[in-house]
């Protein structure tokens, strides 16, 4: 039985070559590890408690309050940074994957916006090598707001699926690389960005 805030996750095996290429002697592997897996076991609970004096010895908070939203045998996408533990923190699962990709812990996944990969510039085209406008985007997927964080700021429910966005391009990340992209029909991969980075939104 795991206690707080911790999920058991089977990996999908790593991307090991693009194109006939084998990627085991490149930098950054982690890029190239599986953001997907299988839930093999659940917390019995999520703790979130903002007064750390309340939380059991060797444990640690939350940083959002968040509902439980997994069960044993859930599909689930995730930061490549829970390979680094055989226990994933709960907070690092990004979303779960039913008859669609269903986000949770309060997390929007987003398209951004676009620019084309030629343009003229001053009468010059340019190739842009990296067509992202890092800062606007269109909410593709949307996670049950959470109800607060640590720190004491809460979520805009109003922010959801087709909101067009502005935020923090430092607060966005990328899911896989756009070489790996599996997520959408375009150049770019989906992003993931929580509400509270959002600076300015429109419905």
């Amino acid at each position: 039985m795991i206690q707080f805030n911790k999920v058991l996750i089977e990996f999908d095996p790593h991307i090991e070559k693009v194109g006939g290429f084998d990627l085991s002697s490149v930098e950054d592997l982690q890029h190239h590890y599986s953001i997907t897996g299988v839930v093999k076991a659940v917390p019995k609970k999520l703790l979130f408690a903002p007064q750390y004096d309340i939380v059991p010895p060797g444990f640690e908070s939350m940083f959002q309050d968040a509902d439980m939203e997994l069960e044993v045998g859930d599909r689930v996408m995730f930061s490549y940074r829970a390979h680094f533990d055989k226990l994933v923190d709960y907070e690092l699962i990004v979303a779960a994957i039913r008859d669609e990709i269903v986000p949770i812990n309060g997390w929007l996944l987003v398209e951004v916006d676009e620019k084309p990969m030629f343009e003229n510039v001053s009468g010059f085209t340019v190739f842009n090598r990296d067509v992202n406008i890092y800062g606007s985007a269109t909410v593709k997927y949307a996670g049950k707001p959470n109800k607060r964080y640590i720190d004491g700021w809460e979520d805009d429910e109003n922010i959801g699926v087709g909101s067009k966005i502005m935020f923090n391009k430092r607060n966005a990340v990328r899911m896989e690389l756009d070489l790996h992209n599996s997520l959408t029909d375009r150049q770019s991969s989906l992003f993931r960005l929580q509400r509270r980075d959002v600076i300015m939104y429109e419905n």
